[in-house]
């Protein structure tokens, strides 16, 4: 950990708070002076939507004598930069019926690749039949690309 980074709280995956949640935030407040949040994130994105909630731990007590501890739900503003809500967005809009076995996922993969590599054919054709504006930067690109070095 970074010496001027503060730990102000702990995030567990999942549909929410769970009853292990309170064990866990008591350990961390233990160890960690000011805990102040809990954040739970659906990484099954259930019902499509990936839910990031934030929640504060409430201690319920009767007179000096503490019971237990209460997790409420509070306001979350979240806010990414670009490439953690580009990562997001994707995540979101990728929904899969089952993992793929080693085989399709090999097969997906050399799909793509072998996409690619129309693409550039695609534009090397295009700036050898004038089609396109030849760019130095991608014929380096390109060159370096699919130059085998030992």
């Amino acid at each position: 950990m970074n010496p001027k980074e503060v730990i102000v709280g702990w995030y567990s995956t999942g549909l929410g708070v769970t009853g292990g949640s309170a064990l866990i935030h008591d350990f961390y407040s233990r160890e960690v002076p000011n805990l102040i949040q809990y954040l739970t994130v659906d990484t099954g994105f259930t019902n499509g939507v990936g839910t990031i909630k934030a929640h504060v731990s409430v201690n319920l007590s009767v007179g000096d004598r503490p019971l237990a501890a209460q997790f409420q739900e509070i306001p979350l503003d979240l806010r990414l930069v670009e490439g953690e809500r580009v990562g997001f967005d994707i995540l979101k809009t990728i929904m899969i019926d089952k993992i793929p076995s080693d085989l399709e996922g090999m097969e997906v993969s050399m799909q793509r690749l072998l996409a690619l590599i129309d693409g550039m054919c695609n534009y090397v054709d295009d700036v050898v039949e004038g089609r396109a504006a030849a760019d130095n930067n991608i014929g380096w690109f390109i060159s370096d690309t699919v130059t085998t070095r030992v």
